[in-house]
C-alpha cells in the first residue's frame, strides 16, 4: 500500500484542477500534449506479496511484481497494449524515492511521492526520453544542480500537488519535446 487511495491518485493524475499531473503538462506543452485515461477506471490495483523484509527488496524486484500483476488484472500480455504511460505508487522502499527509465513508458514512486508534482513532471520526462538536467559546478557536471526546470534538483523536498511548486521543463528539455513552437 502507497499510502495513497486509488480515488485520490485518479484526481491526481486526472483532475481539471490546476495541479493535477495532466493539467500541468497541458500547461508547459502549451496545449501541445494532454494525458487522457485508457479506461473509464485509469487507477487499478493490484496485490502483491509483501513481507516483514519486503522493504529490503531491490527496486526491480518491486516493480516486476506489480507488472506482472498489472498484466493479470488487465488481461494483456504486454502493458504497452492497454496504454502508453503507466505509474505506480508502492509502499515506500528502503533506498530511493522514485524512478522511470529514459524512454520508458512506466514510473514507479515509493510511498508519498507520487503525490509531488515536481516528482511526477520529473519521473514522466524521462518517460518521454528526459535526462537529468546538469550544471557546471567547478568545472565538473552534476546531475540535479541545474534547478531550473523538472529534471534538475527542484524535484528534491516535499511539493505536494496541492502547495506546488509547478515547474515546467528548462529551454533544452523544451527543444528536445519539440514544444517551442
Amino acid at each position: 500500500d502507497s499510502g495513497v487511495s486509488a480515488a485520490k491518485l485518479e484526481e491526481l493524475m486526472f483532475s481539471d484542477t490546476k495541479t493535477s499531473l495532466t493539467k500541468q503538462f497541458n500547461d508547459c506543452s502549451r496545449s501541445q500534449l494532454n494525458l487522457v485515461p485508457a479506461s473509464d477506471s485509469p487507477v487499478i490495483e493490484v496485490d502483491i506479496y509483501l513481507d516483514t523484509l519486503s522493504t529490503l527488496l531491490h527496486r526491480n524486484t518491486m516493480f516486476n511484481r506489480v507488472t506482472d500483476n498489472a498484466k493479470i488484472v488487465l488481461g494483456v500480455d504486454n502493458l504497452s497494449d492497454f496504454a502508453d504511460l503507466y505509474i505506480y505508487a508502492v509502499p515506500k522502499m528502503n533506498g530511493w524515492i522514485a524512478y522511470a527509465y529514459v524512454g520508458g513508458f512506466q514510473s514507479v514512486y515509493g510511498g508519498p511521492w507520487v503525490t509531488y508534482l515536481t516528482t511526477l513532471m520529473h519521473e514522466v520526462g524521462h518517460n518521454f526520453g528526459l535526462y537529468h538536467s546538469h550544471k557546471i559546478v567547478d568545472g565538473q557536471s552534476k546531475a540535479y544542480q541545474d534547478r531550473s526546470g523538472a529534471m534538475g534538483g527542484a524535484v528534491w523536498g516535499a511539493h505536494t500537488v496541492e502547495y506546488g511548486p509547478k515547474l515546467c521543463f528548462n529551454p533544452a528539455s523544451f527543444g528536445q519535446l519539440g514544444w517551442h513552437s
